[in-house]
């Protein structure tokens, strides 16, 4: 991406905002290393739960000991000029001699071959990135995408990566042969593993022992049919930023691209809002959408996790306890130095739980380093709880704040449904069904969300008929026809098909 280092802004939105409630917690600021017990594991330790006493690890890890020491730049062996390659052993330019070289771990340095432009490999061999500054800090946290391509079958558990076995055999290794600086965007490969950073905090800097390395999202490298991408606000899209940005930068060669993406180019921030699949290469065939509002920065957003995700120990924790838990091991690692697209009440898997978003202002945008985070300890449901339900949650030791706070939930769900049902009176034509796209399933996503039908909540086989909406979310062709005959909204975000 070139020069690419840059944060969004530090200002919250200049519109009037509500006052902080208890229990808010800003990214910036979260110290990851302050809950859990860290435990030896490889080369390094990983966190499990100070609270739930089970086999379960977190998905983070610290390397063992200090990188050892190493310069971020590396002398041309024709010109003695210095380059940049970050401590990541990767193919570097010189810009004075116009010569490719690359060092190793051990210092080695020789001359290689000018790189293909086509060849997606290329984008884990290539070093693109410079600091934008000689200052250069170290990340707090930092959070990798595993491609699947290459990695043991071994290595993983029910389509998810064995962290601890990935952390031990790749991460701690890789990180700490020597000092590297990463930044949101980047690729490295090691051994027969490649990784790509979706977060990092700050957006670049150096890998160190107190770095705390996040690893749970797993990445594809096949073709990718549709992708949406908005601007985040004061940034445009029009023609000449098309020309100018965003099309030399997917044709310099393949990019890979994942839903939630931030990118940055030439000064402006756009976000991968919807993609079809979830992640994949970018291909002449790639059909690009820009309809749509440009995104705010999320000031306040409350997330909220579902019950009936939640491990039943959970339930038994006090309140202070619940909240360092799902604090910590859920919503941290999926916001802190990562862009997040989220809308009020819509529902997102964190690592396999489904969280509510509730109270978010304004009401859809992005999730950045500032956004204040919510959480107050208290449940949601996909299926609002009878009165029998919280009594029996609670005979099983819930608090009564925590039942009260469930019955308030229910008024809250039936609200919502009521306001649901009146909006679902009109449906769609017949017409507007039958024009939506369809195709038959050749590849079962990795996303649990994306590999069930959200109607039917069956999970997908190859070779099912599914309809896409123009939202990108899809699901089985009879579940949705149903549906869209007494609504134009979609089931999952309610956007409406017509807009």
């Amino acid at each position: 991406m070139g020069n690419n280092r840059s944060r969004l802004s530090d200002n919250p939105p200049s519109i009037q905002a509500p006052q902080a409630r208890p229990n808010t917690f800003i990214p910036a600021y979260h110290k990851p290393l302050s809950s859990g017990i860290w435990e030896s594991s490889g080369s390094g330790k990983t966190r499990r739960s100070a609270h739930i006493q089970s086999s379960n690890y977190s998905n983070c890890g610290l390397i063992e000991e200090a990188p050892k020491a190493s310069n971020l730049y590396v002398n041309c062996p024709q010109c003695a000029s210095l380059a940049y390659d970050g401590g990541l052993c990767k193919r570097v330019k010189c810009e004075r001699c116009g010569i490719y070289f690359r060092r190793d771990d051990d210092e080695n340095i020789r001359e290689e071959s000018p790189p293909p432009s086509s060849n997606f490999e290329e984008v884990f061999q290539e070093c693109n990135n410079v600091p934008g500054s000689e200052e250069i800090g170290e990340l707090v946290t930092i959070t990798l995408g595993l491609f699947r391509e290459g990695v043991p079958a071994e290595f993983m558990i029910g389509g998810k990566p064995n962290f601890p076995v990935i952390f031990g055999y790749y991460l701690g290794p890789y990180f700490q042969k020597r000092l590297r600086c990463l930044g949101i965007g980047d690729y490295f490969s090691y051994g027969d593993a490649k990784f790509k950073v979706l977060g990092a905090y700050p957006s670049f800097g150096l890998v160190k022992n107190q770095t705390v390395i996040f690893c749970f999202d797993i990445l594809t490298e096949h073709p990718i049919s549709r992708v949406q991408i908005l601007p985040i606000r004061p940034s445009i899209i029009n023609e000449e930023i098309y020309k100018s940005s965003l099309r030399p930068f997917f044709k310099r060669r393949p990019r890979h691209i994942h839903t939630g993406q931030y990118l940055y180019l030439n000064s402006m921030n756009f976000m991968v809002v919807q993609g079809q699949p979830i992640d994949g290469i970018v291909n002449p065939n790639t059909q690009f959408f820009f309809q749509g509002e440009p995104l705010d920065i999320i000031h306040t957003v409350s997330l909220t996790p579902l019950i009936e995700d939640l491990p039943s120990s959970y339930q038994r924790l006090s309140q202070s306890a619940l909240i360092e838990e799902v604090l910590n091991s859920f919503i941290m690692p999926f916001v802190q130095g990562v862009r997040r697209v989220v809308t009020q009440d819509q529902i997102i898997n964190i690592n396999g739980v489904g969280f509510m978003v509730t109270d978010c202002y304004p009401p859809r945008g992005v999730i950045d380093d500032f956004t204040q985070i919510v959480y107050d300890g208290s449940f949601g449901s996909r299926i609002p709880p009878s009165f029998e339900q919280i009594l029996s949650l609670g005979s099983r030791g819930l608090t009564d704040q925590q039942m009260l706070a469930l019955a308030r939930q229910v008024v809250e769900l039936e609200q919502v449904m009521r306001a649901m049902g009146q909006q679902q009176i009109q449906g769609a034509s017949q017409d507007a069904i039958a024009m939506l796209p369809t195709h038959k399933i050749a590849v079962i996503p990795e996303d649990p969300e994306a590999a069930k039908c959200m109607v039917c909540l069956s999970e997908y086989g190859i070779g099912e008929e599914v309809k896409t909406l123009p939202c990108f979310h899809m699901f089985h062709t009879a579940c949705v026809n149903e549906w869209l005959q007494r609504s134009t909204l979609c089931p999952l975000c309610k956007t409406p098909i017509d807009s």
